[in-house]
């Protein structure tokens, strides 16, 4: 299935299943879905900007297509199998 994004372009808020969270060397956390057609996260790609907000309540700086999957650099970790709520920052 495809992104959520692609899905719903005007999808603000949704829940994800954290499949993976790990450290970067920056200190933000790169958070993958287990479903990349749950979050709402447009990725930055073709000149558009990567949506901000929040993800289980931690701000979302960044989100990126890596090896074709969307990853959320956020400021701080989720737990590996936790659901998460994640609202666009929609005014951004």
């Amino acid at each position: 299935m495809g992104k959520l994004c692609d899905i719903d372009p005007y999808a603000r808020s949704g829940t994800i299943v954290v499949q993976s969270c790990e450290q970067r060397a920056d200190g933000t956390w790169a958070v993958r879905a287990e479903d990349d057609a749950t979050t709402p996260f447009y990725p930055e790609g073709g000149g558009q900007p990567a949506d901000h907000g929040t993800l289980g309540g931690k701000a979302v700086t960044d989100v990126r297509l890596e090896e074709g999957r969307v990853v959320h650099v956020v400021e701080g970790a989720l737990e590996v199998g936790s659901s998460a709520a994640a609202e666009v920052d929609w005014e951004r």
